[in-house]
């Protein structure tokens, strides 16, 4: 805040506010009306506004005591907001927001109610305070990684002919949940042609032998993310199927490795295209992989314009997808930054060859 000359910075991104207040479930991404904001000073107490029927969830959880509560659909949040940046004397502030979350309409209803003040894009400051994990985050993102690389697991082995493709991408959701995830965030499930789309959308059709299946799925644990994604082959693969996902098996432990301290996420992209240049593979996405915690795309990006050097206890997801053989093929895992390297945190099983064992 100091570094941008900022009186007061208002969060108002699911994942910032329950970062700053541990009061899970305050946000409601399902509501985007239902709005919660932190409003931090540079000088002074932060408060929290949020909606009333979370009043006693917050004097359950939240770590910040200060706290005032709008009636939904009767009293205006961003009213609310404004008289707390007010009550810190700051009508004339300049005020940092975090503008990607904030919606056009609260933004411009903001506006209205402090006219004098001047309000600048933040974001940046709420992604790069969590870019860093504590010891617990990361235990819980292990944790969280492993159950759902074991529910995505249990769901394949059910992979047969003949059983319908809908079914196993249900199952994917459902073991999820059984692993201990408290929602499912997303399950996409394709195989034969829809594997060949990016985010497939699973169809009640028989699966058949020799095609490849492929999921990237993830659920919510205790607020943070987990993200996966598996390609296995229905039946038994082809001397070709094999060959290819052994390349792609090789360039995600390249990177893995490579994911110490000091690199730069354009690098560790680079490195990736390189990569599968030599290989002559063809690259299916636009990035190597992004940041994971309480955001599924947190910062950084492992991408062609990040400039983010990558720092130890950061949680990255790496994700190299080829496409070829009318498919795509797709491996992520989410990896733990450290000086020897990436460590990966979301291996419950070998998944080296495409055929379940």
């Amino acid at each position: 805040m100091k570094t941008q000359k900022l009186d007061a910075l208002v969060a108002t991104s699911h994942d910032s506010v329950f970062y700053l207040t541990k009061a899970y479930k305050i946000p409601a991404r399902s509501i985007p009306t239902r709005l919660s904001a932190v409003v931090i000073p540079a000088s002074g107490q932060p408060v929290l506004v949020a909606c009333a029927i979370t009043e006693a969830l917050v004097e359950k959880s939240s770590k910040v005591r200060g706290a005032v509560f709008y009636r939904e659909y009767i009293d205006s949040p961003i009213e609310l907001v404004a008289n707390v940046i007010r009550s810190y004397g700051l009508m004339s502030g300049r005020i940092g927001l975090e503008k990607i979350a904030l919606s056009a309409r609260f933004y411009d209803e903001l506006r209205d109610c402090l006219p004098d003040a001047e309000f600048v894009a933040a974001d940046q400051i709420t992604d790069w305070v969590r870019m860093v994990k504590t010891p617990e985050e990361i235990r819980l993102l292990h944790s969280s990684a492993l159950a759902t690389d074991r529910a995505i697991r249990q769901a394949f082995m059910t992979a047969k002919p003949g059983e319908m493709e809908k079914n196993v991408e249900s199952r994917i959701a459902v073991e999820l949940l059984r692993n201990g995830a408290d929602l499912v965030e997303h399950v996409t499930c394709g195989a034969g042609e829809n594997a060949a789309l990016a985010h497939p959308k699973a169809e009640i059709r028989p699966l058949e032998n020799g095609e490849l299946i492929r999921t990237d799925a993830g659920g919510i644990f205790s607020g943070y993310m987990s993200d996966l994604a598996r390609t296995v082959v229905v039946g038994e693969p082809t001397g070709e199927q094999r060959e290819y996902w052994e390349i792609l098996y090789h360039i995600q432990a390249q990177i893995i490795a490579a994911a110490r301290p000091g690199i730069r996420g354009r690098e560790l992209h680079n490195l990736c295209l390189e990569l599968f240049e030599q290989h002559r593979l063809i690259y299916a996405y636009t990035i190597t992989g992004h940041g994971l915690g309480l955001g599924q795309h947190d910062t950084p990006i492992i991408g062609p314009d990040s400039d983010i050097a990558l720092e130890e206890n950061m949680v990255i997801n790496l994700e190299p997808a080829h496409r070829n053989l009318g498919a795509i093929m797709h491996i992520e895992d989410t990896v733990l930054v450290t000086a020897e390297g990436g460590r990966i945190l979301s291996r419950s099983a070998d998944w080296s060859s495409l055929k379940l064992s």
